[in-house]
């Protein structure tokens, strides 16, 4: 297996266990029985668990991103922009079998036990998410697609803890049709 490879395995181990049972519950051991290596090959590429969690993070987030970029990019509406906006968020659900969350939703409930420069790069994950959201709540408001009151930032706060909490839900027996039908009644309401 190529080092590059081999990195890329553990990052994807890693972050489907902290989405499935949270970085608490995650170990090296757990990670090594998934890749099938041993765990000082993991060590190796990652010397603490502090590592391995900034590339997680680094990785989602550059990922995550990448889809807000897509969806700034389309010619759609500000409704439309949200639409595919939360359509991010049921893709979680969908490409699993629902027993996953969103992994840095997760790494945030555990944000007290995390290192401060972990903790860093979530709260700038969720600032660029934010500002995303903002700009096509905006958009909406000007092309006249979306219709709400008080701010942006309010409304994108409220938008994105409902679909963060709906991912927890649905984790907890949920469905993604009450994730949808959930959605569907957000987007009527603006």
């Amino acid at each position: 297996m190529s080092p590059a490879s081999t990195r890329d395995k553990i990052l994807d181990a890693a972050q489907g266990f902290i989405a499935r049972v949270g970085v608490n519950a995650m170990s090296y051991k757990h990670l090594s029985d998934v890749v099938g290596i041993r765990k000082a090959s993991i060590h190796h590429h990652f010397p603490t668990k502090t590592d391995l969690l900034l590339h997680v993070v680094q990785r989602y987030h550059g990922h995550f991103m990448l889809k807000l970029d897509s969806i700034m990019a389309d010619d759609g509406n500000g409704r439309a922009r949200l639409e595919s906006y939360c359509k991010v968020f049921e893709e979680v659900l969908t490409r699993g079998d629902c027993t996953g969350s969103c992994p840095l939703g997760m790494l945030v409930a555990e944000m007290q036990t995390l290192d401060p420069k972990v903790k860093v790069m979530l709260m700038q994950f969720y600032k660029e998410n934010q500002h995303r959201l903002h700009q096509i709540l905006e958009q909406g408001l000007q092309d006249g697609s979306l219709h709400f009151k008080g701010t942006r930032e309010a409304l994108g706060a409220l938008i994105f803890s409902l679909l963060q909490g709906l991912l927890f839900l649905t984790r907890g027996g949920g469905s993604v049709q009450m994730f949808r039908t959930t959605v569907d009644q957000l987007l009527v309401m603006v």
